[in-house]
Parts: structure tokens; sequence; C-alpha cells
């Protein structure tokens, strides 16, 4: 099988599962717990988020600032509901853009039905217009919400000099969704106030996430309860997970040169072939992730070509996973200025970056046969 879906979900890395599978047999202990037995637990939480921090030191965050969560949906709820929640008196206005993951846009207009003012950013091939951001800051605005790469399209935005617009011009929080970007693209996060992540689309569990909040700030939690995560996220945590979280990371470090070496190779041949192909359309986007292409079909269904692609053995998306499910085209082509037709034929390519250049050629290979067969069927 040939699985270019990773910005959905990812394999799990061996060694994050054999990790996870001998904590589960032999640290089945509760860290909350008072007796020899849980404190042992508490030590290895500890050290677990030691690790995390150490690998997510780009992001200027410290262990006592990770909260360990469920995945990215959860944080991307926890960092706004939570944030907006806790200072809802300095004002209602928030600040958004149009193609963030639906964990994150949904949240924001659910508090527009409530009331809030909320200002949905335009994005161009060219990122995010600053000065846009700039001028849509007011006195009560709270909250900039703006993620770090295109679940999508790919397109990886300037979070340092965004974050720092924000922070030079008002007195607002700026969080981002880092869920395609950690350890693939280089960020500087120093500027955040609030990151989120989800393990599986890293190798790691899925059901495992995090979020980044930084001291200077704080959030009302979704969750009553126990206290757990310094009061950000009761429940008993799962420490094998926690303890698999860290190895994801340490993974993902120690494979991230070769992976993104391998990722551009192939994403960047698989550009200048698909570039050949008259029915075939491709974002010039400026600055992107070379783990997600995203082609669109001028003249034939996107859905007839994936499910074809997929009988070949070949595992491509028309859409990101979490809105597949919904009728009509992309809101993030549409965004991007294609219509109604062209955003709903779009396919993505996403990579692990432990892909070869052969397995370009086989997709190509397998594409134009086809395309070729379709033209002959139209003749």
């Amino acid at each position: 099988m040939l699985y270019f879906d990773n910005a959905a979900t990812t394999s799990i890395d061996e060694e994050v599962l054999n990790t996870y599978i001998n904590a589960l047999k032999k640290y089945y202990n509760n860290p909350s717990a008072t007796h020899r037995f849980g404190m042992e637990g508490n030590n290895l939480l500890l050290s677990a988020k030691r690790q995390i921090a150490k690998y997510l030191s780009f992001t200027g965050c410290k262990e006592d600032e990770i909260i360990l969560t469920s995945g990215a949906t959860e944080s991307n709820n926890l960092a706004i509901k939570g944030y907006v929640e806790r200072y809802k008196k300095r004002g209602k206005h928030l600040i958004t853009t149009k193609v963030e993951h639906p964990s994150v846009l949904n949240v924001y207009k659910n508090f527009e039905q409530s009331g809030y003012d909320v200002t949905y950013l335009d994005v161009t091939p060219s990122g995010i217009d600053e000065k846009a951001l700039k001028s849509a800051l007011r006195d009560d605005t709270i909250l900039v919400s703006i993620m770090a790469v295109n679940n999508e399209v790919g397109a990886i935005y300037d979070i340092n000099k965004l974050a720092k617009i924000v922070k030079e011009n008002s007195k607002a929080a700026f969080f981002t969704d880092a869920t395609q970007a950690l350890y693939k693209v280089s960020i500087d996060y120093r500027n955040c106030d609030l990151i989120s992540f989800s393990a599986h689309k890293l190798h790691g569990l899925k059901g495992s996430g995090l979020l980044i909040k930084k001291n200077n700030i704080d959030l009302v939690p979704l969750l009553d309860g126990g206290g757990q995560e310094n009061g950000y996220r009761s429940g008993t945590t799962n420490l094998p997970t926690a303890i698999a979280l860290a190895t994801t990371f340490r993974r993902a470090n120690q494979t991230y040169e070769q992976r993104v070496k391998n990722a551009t190779a192939l994403s960047s041949y698989l550009i200048e072939e698909l570039e050949k192909i008259p029915e075939i359309s491709i974002l010039p986007i400026k600055d992107k992730s070379p783990f997600i292409l995203n082609f669109v079909m001028k003249e034939h269904k996107a859905s007839v070509i994936a499910e074809a692609l997929s009988r070949k053995d070949i595992m491509v998306s028309t859409k990101s996973a979490c809105s597949s499910k919904k009728v009509g085209g992309s809101y993030v082509l549409k965004a991007y200025g294609y219509d109604d037709y062209l955003s709903g034929n779009g396919i993505r390519l996403s990579f692990s970056g432990d892909e070869s250049l052969e397995d370009g050629k086989i997709f190509m290979l397998a594409l134009n046969e086809l395309l070729s067969s379709i033209r002959k069927d139209q003749q």
C-alpha cells in the first residue's frame, strides 16, 4: 500500500509502541496516589514532562507549562474556551483566520453566536497580511488564533512575526495550532502564549496530545474534578501515554533532518510532474511545508480520482479528514480563491518523510494511467 494521507494520521513508531506497551504493563499506578507506587508514578510523569520540554525547547516552554490532553481538538478547545472565559471582562473581540482547523474555527463561530465579535483574516498564497492583522487589533481584542501550518494546503504562516505584531499592538494573547508543524518545519514559537499539538500526526499514539500554556496567562478548565495537570485538566492521568509522548518527541527529534530531506525531495518531484498535466492546478503558495501537497482537478471529480487510486492501493484524501463528511467544497480552497466547483476537487497528498522518490514515481504512473483512461472514455 502507498499511504499518502499522513496529515490525517500516521503509523505508530515501533519504539513509541513498545514504550507504551511496557509502561502500560508496568506503570498502571495512579500518579496522584500518595503511596509509594503512586509517588513513583508521579516522578515518572514529571520526568516525561521534563523530556517533552527538552525536545520542545524551541517553543520556550517549561515543564510546568505542559498540559497533557487527548489531542489537538481538546487542546484547541481548552486554549480558546479557557482563555476567553478567563479574560472575558477585558473584551469581546477575537481574531482568527478563514482557514483554521474545524476544532478552532467552529469554536470561534460558537462564540460569535454568543455575542462575541470575531474577525476572520483573509489568506493569500503569500500568507497572512501583516497590515490586515495589525489593523484588526482593537483595545477589546483578547485572543488571536493563527495556525502554524495549514492542514489542507501546507501553507506555513510566519507565526513569530504575527505573534510579535499582536504583542506590540495589543494586550491580546496569541494561540497557534502547531499540529502540522512540530518537527516538520522550523518555526520560532517564543512569542506564542498557547501552542497545541496531537501525537498521532507524528507517529505517536492516537488520543495523546498537549497544550503548552505559558505561565504569563491563565485558563478556566473545561472539566471539573480532581484538578490534575495543575488544575487545568481533571481526570486520572494516563501515565503510559505521557511516557510514550516523550518518546514520540525524542524519535521525532532523531529523525527530523532525514524526514525533511525525504519529504522535500518527494514533494519537489511530484510538483514538477503534476505541473505537466493540463487538468491539474497547483496553488502557488510562497512558503509551504514539504509534507503536504494539494492540487486541484480542473476537469475531473477529485472524489472519483481518489476512489480509483484507492482501488490501486494508493491512499490520498480529497479534504482534511475532519471535514471529509461535510457536503460541499473545501472552505480552505475557497479562502484561497477557488470557485465552488474547483474547491470541491482538491486532492491532498501528505507525507511522513519516510517515503522514497520511487513512491512518487509509482504514484505518478498510476495517476497518469488513470487520467489517460478517463480521456479515452470521454472521446
